[in-house]
């Protein structure tokens, strides 16, 4: 029997087998066998999508923007009704303000993902409206527009592809790599890669060399117009975000910068590295070489749609319908939900869907590192070498 055959479900044997049984998803590894089998490609799955969801509604991006910043100035409004003070009313205090601290920070990652949009193209028809939105967005945030606009858009041509891909498949070691590298490469690795503090780093470190392209990125290219362009964004990001910081220090010194914005952006740094790595990084994922990557490959076998609690999702603007995403990245945030649904019922095998788990991310934890397969032509994962 070959090995796409044995993917699929195989009848019931008697009467005695045939009660319902819940299907059980296929592995990336083994629907990249399927898609060649059954000649499933882009082309299809693009074709499964509405023609309706590539259509803008002028009012839903507008009230997106405002829906917002209107959650963050709520948040604001009550964090400030929730002082803090050592009695025994810290003992719901402070559980209902670090709530309110990760509400704070999904609402900050629902910005950077409204920018995002506006870098796709996604929100408006006019570019002029895309760039300034999305730098209305961000420029409070810590992210520089254009900055995200270039990285980003390097990740969607090279999505898994090692050495390219500007998450974290970029830096991802071999086994062999890894027994060759010294203490300081290896720590890196097991930091980065190998435990927590990865999600605690990853999504701080990847705007730092945003900040500072292109020498955070070496592999992107930048002509003198983009330059000009990163140059301007990064100077309104450190205006208007230094300036609001001042004006909070100004108002209630640093324990305002504290309570009202620097929590919050902390957890949303951690989301955001979190919501980066697991809708396309897991211990069943794979990695390319570049002359073995199909659009295919990185766009719908490595991308997963990962379902965080529904609060999240709401501030987020449903970012984690992340496959559909790919297949069409000018697709506004509000067709998102319909645009999947459509694929699912077309080609259910190739929506990656799985709830947020510990387990998973414990898993990727504990296979950090790549293992060549030359039948398949593409990394998997695997575990540190002892």
């Amino acid at each position: 029997m070959s090995q796409v055959s044995q993917l699929k479900p195989q009848p019931p044997n008697s009467a005695l087998d045939s009660e319902p049984v819940t299907k059980v998803p296929l592995l990336p590894i083994e629907l990249d066998a399927l898609s060649r089998a059954e000649g499933v490609g882009m082309k299809e799955i693009k074709a499964a999508i509405p023609e309706d969801c590539y259509v803008f509604s002028p009012w839903r991006s507008v009230w997106s923007v405002f829906r917002a910043f209107g959650a963050l100035a709520l948040i604001a409004f009550l964090l400030f009704q929730m002082p803090l003070s050592w009695d025994l009313n810290l003992l719901w205090k402070l559980p209902a303000t670090t709530f309110l601290w990760v509400c704070q920070g999904a609402a900050m990652v629902g910005l950077i993902i409204l920018a995002h949009d506006c870098g796709h193209g996604a929100f408006a028809k006019r570019r002029w409206v895309n760039d300034w939105v999305g730098y209305l967005c961000t420029s409070f945030t810590m992210v520089g527009y254009r900055n995200w606009q270039i990285s980003h858009n390097h990740h969607h041509a090279y999505s898994q592809i090692r050495n390219l891909d500007t998450d974290w498949p970029e830096k991802m070691a071999t086994a062999e790599e890894y027994q060759q590298m010294n203490f300081f490469q290896k720590i890196y690795i097991r930091v980065g890669y190998a435990s927590s503090l990865g999600l605690l780093v990853g999504f701080m470190a990847g705007n730092f060399r945003r900040t500072f392209l292109p020498l955070g990125y070496r592999q992107i290219y930048l002509n003198q117009r983009f330059k000009r362009q990163l140059l301007f964004s990064t100077l309104l990001m450190f205006a208007c975000t230094g300036g609001l910081l001042l004006a909070l220090f100004s108002w209630g010194g640093l324990w305002a910068v504290f309570k009202y914005y620097a929590m919050g952006g902390f957890f949303g740094f951690i989301l955001g590295s979190l919501i980066t790595q697991v809708q396309h990084t897991n211990a069943d994922t794979m990695v390319f070489e570049k002359a073995n990557w199909t659009a295919f490959r990185g766009h719908i076998i490595c991308t997963f749609n990962v379902r965080f609690p529904r609060l999240i999702e709401f501030l987020a603007f449903d970012f984690n319908y992340h496959v559909v995403h790919h297949v069409a990245p000018r697709i506004p945030w509000y067709h998102l939900r319909k645009a999947t649904a459509a694929v699912k019922a077309r080609y259910p095998d190739y929506i990656q869907e799985r709830p947020l788990s510990r387990q998973d991310l414990v898993r990727f934890w504990q296979n950090p590192v790549l293992e060549w397969n030359p039948e398949m032509e593409l990394y998997t994962m695997q575990a540190l070498p002892k």
